[in-house]
């Protein structure tokens, strides 16, 4: 946190969508299992902090990406 500012819970979930968003960009898998390849178990969680984070659903990025 005194380096950047962030709790470790954010910088955690940044990571984990960054994740999530080059297999999306990358891969066919469905959106279900890239969350859980993310390390997300609730579909519903993970959908409201992506759309938070890029401002679209997991589809709508992966459709606008490739």
């Amino acid at each position: 946190k005194k380096l950047t500012g962030d709790r470790f819970i954010d910088i955690l979930q940044q990571a984990k969508l960054s994740h999530a968003s080059i297999l999306l960009q990358t891969t066919d898998m469905p959106v279900s299992i890239v969350a859980n390849e993310a390390g997300y178990e609730n579909m519903n969680f993970f959908y409201r902090k992506f759309k938070k984070q890029f401002g679209l659903t997991p589809a709508e990025y992966r459709k606008l990406k490739k």
